[in-house]
Order: structure tokens, then C-alpha cells, then sequence
């Protein structure tokens, strides 16, 4: 027996029409508040970096423009401006100012847009900052070097108005994939800048919200450690494990001598061979720079037979480094260098870190030691 349901069939759901686009009235507002505006206008925020930071911003000039393939907003024309703090007399002047840096004043009168581009050019002309004579703590600082190795730190900003322009190319490049029938999708992540109210950090805010993700090219341990020899060379130290072990030896004779030193055959060749091992280390340590050297070389990192090391890496370290940058005394200059490493120590004496209880006469002994060594 076959039981027939009652239930009723449903009826397909019929599709909504897509809703217009919303479109905004244009609001015309007083021509002299442009340039005002627009004089106030820069390229990077503090606010983007700390909602609750100080205004503080920059604007670069089109001399600015260094012809660099980067994408950068010295190196992109018209990158749009955005005020760093909300000034409530020009908010209606910065509205219209958006809408036409992004393409959204279609319905704008003619001459209102005009004045709009001739106020944002020649605001663009200048270079301009606010707020920079300081930096606040909610800001983040990146230490560099310069040329000559001395840090300065440096404090990073954010622009709206390149990530605007990185978002018109992509709305761009999904419109043309659509039109040629292909799918296109790349990895966007969300950010909260602004929270509920984006427009008090900036107008172009919410082109900041969401980012682009890309895999990170991996490093490889071989070529940063071949770059960093390459200008630094190596650092010129000795074990502590070897010096504080011979000074242990050392303070034991003392203790059993009344706090002399003895000297005899036995204990100068236990001299000889602490010191010969701290040279073996070095030693070692500069073959193991010059295999680095050679894996760089491998990867493309230096050209031809010249040196792989820079001239900024001192001439002994060099030396011990490439064979053919050794000179007439090389090892002297270096054992010296090795002897100033060891002085510079602190070692455990009697449960006090003290620096190593070298005298003048073993300094002399020791000096000439480590040079044989290092021949």
C-alpha cells in the first residue's frame, strides 16, 4: 500500500531585482574652503598606526618622485590626500574632495570639480608636515644604521590614500575579469581600523580595512649569513668556556702558592696550550666564514675572482678570513685584536666576576704566543 503525502509542493522563491546602487547627492559647498582644505591634506596619518595618537602627518612634493619601481607613494602620481584630524568648518569640503580623488562625483557641477583639482594640485606641489616634533609612545620605532653604522630610528606611517589607489587597481582588475568571463580571487584579510566611526581617523580609512595577504619569499640562512660576513667579517672573541677554565687552573696554583703566580716549564706549556687553543678557534672560525663566503658565491651573491669581503671589515680580520688579503704582520695585528677581546672579559675569581688578572710581563708573553699560533 503506497501512501500518498498531502503536504503541498512549494513554490520556487522568486528572485529579488538587485537593489540600485545608492547614489549621494553632491553637496556643494563654498569654492574658498578648498584650498583650505586641501592645504591640510597629507599623504601619511599617524592615526593609522594608533586611533588614539596625536594628529600627526605627512605630505611629500612630486619632487619627491625618485623613479623607483616601488609602489610607493612617492612614486605614484596622485596618490590621494586625507586629512589627519577632522576639522568640522571643512568636513563638507572634504567630503567632495574624497569623491573626486576617488571617482565619485559623476553628478558634480563642473566647475565645482575643477576648483577641487586646481585646490588638490597645487597642495600637491608643496611638502608639508604636522605634528612631527615629536614622537608619542604609541607609536612604533624602528632602529636602522646609516652608512657609517651609527643607529638612528625611524618611525613608521601609514597611507590611505596609496592603499585607495591599491584598491581602485584591484576593483579595476576583478572588473575586467568579470567582462572576460574569468574568476579571480586573492587572500584579503579584515582590519578594524576606525571601529564604528572610520571617518574620525580619515576619509579614505576604509580602503585600509582590507589588506592583501601574500606568502613572504623564504630566507635563506645561507645567503643572510654570506651578506653578513660579507660586511661585517667576524667578531674577533674567545671561548669562555676555555678562559674561565684556565683561570679556574690558575687561581688553584695561587691558593697553593700564597697568591703567587709560580712559573716553570709545566706551567707555561699549560699557557702555551690555552692560548694555542684560543687561536685554533679563531682559526676555525675563519674557515668556516670562508665556506659561508663560498655558498654565497654559489648563490650569486659576489662576481668573479674579486674579494668577497667588504672593505669595511677590518684588514686583520680580513686576513684571516681570505688568504689573499694577508699582508706583512697580519698576524700580529690580529693577535693583538684577540689579546684585547680577552682583556675586555670578566671571569669568576674567588666568586666575584672580576676582568682577567693579567699583568704587564704576561701581556707582552701572551701577545707573541697567540702570533705564533696564528702563522
Amino acid at each position: 500500500m503506497v501512501r500518498l503525502s498531502s503536504a503541498v509542493p512549494k513554490k520556487p522563491k522568486e528572485r529579488k531585482a538587485p537593489k540600485p546602487p545608492k547614489v549621494t547627492l553632491w553637496k556643494e559647498v563654498a569654492a574658498e574652503l578648498y584650498p583650505k582644505a586641501a592645504a591640510q591634506g597629507m599623504h601619511f596619518s599617524a592615526k593609522l598606526t594608533h586611533s588614539n595618537s596625536a594628529a600627526a602627518g605627512v605630505r611629500l612634493s612630486a619632487e619627491a618622485k625618485a623613479g623607483l619601481p616601488y609602489v610607493a607613494v612617492s612614486e605614484i602620481d596622485g596618490v590621494p590626500l586625507d586629512y589627519i584630524k577632522m576639522d568640522t568648518r571643512l568636513s563638507g569640503a572634504w567630503t567632495n574632495l574624497r569623491r573626486v580623488q576617488v571617482g565619485d562625483a559623476a553628478e558634480a557641477p563642473g566647475e565645482q570639480v575643477e576648483s577641487i583639482k586646481g585646490a588638490l594640485d597645487s597642495a600637491r606641489r608643496s611638502a608639508a608636515e604636522e605634528g612631527t616634533q615629536s614622537v608619542e609612545e604609541r607609536l612604533r620605532q624602528v632602529i636602522l644604521q646609516d652608512v657609517d653604522g651609527a643607529d638612528f630610528s625611524v618611525t613608521p606611517l601609514q597611507s590611505a590614500g596609496l592603499s585607495e589607489v591599491i584598491q581602485r587597481r584591484l576593483r579595476d582588475e576583478d572588473e575586467r575579469a568579470k567582462a572576460a568571463g574569468l574568476k579571480r580571487f586573492r587572500t584579503r584579510g579584515v582590519l578594524g581600523l576606525g571601529g564604528a566611526n572610520p571617518q574620525n581617523m580619515g576619509g579614505l580609512v576604509r580602503s585600509t580595512q582590507r589588506p592583501l595577504w601574500f606568502s613572504a619569499p623564504q630566507e635563506d640562512p645561507a645567503i643572510r649569513q654570506a651578506l653578513a660576513i660579507h660586511y661585517r667579517g667576524i667578531e674577533v672573541r674567545p671561548s669562555r668556556v676555555r678562559v674561565q677554565a684556565y683561570i679556574d687552573w690558575r687561581a688553584a696554583l695561587m691558593r697553593a702558592h700564597a697568591g703567587a703566580m709560580p712559573s716553570n716549564a709545566q706551567h707555561r706549556q699549560k699557557e702555551v696550550e690555552f692560548l694555542s687553543a684560543l687561536a685554533d678557534d679563531l682559526k676555525l672560525r675563519g674557515a668556516a666564514a670562508r665556506e659561508q663566503l663560498a655558498k654565497g658565491a654559489k648563490a650569486g651573491l659576489f662576481e668573479g675572482d674579486d674579494s668577497r669581503l667588504s672593505t669595511t671589515v677590518p684588514a686583520d680580520v680580513a686576513a684571516l678570513i681570505e688568504p689573499a688579503r694577508r699582508y706583512a704582520g697580519w698576524e700580529r695585528d690580529l693577535a693583538r685584536r684577540l689579546y684585547q677581546a680577552l682583556l675586555s672579559m670578566t671571569v669568576l675569581v674567588n666568586g666575584q666576576r672580576v676582568l682577567l688578572p693579567i699583568g704587564q710581563a704576561e701581556s707582552v708573553r701572551w701577545i707573541g704566543t697567540l702570533e705564533e699560533c696564528l702563522s
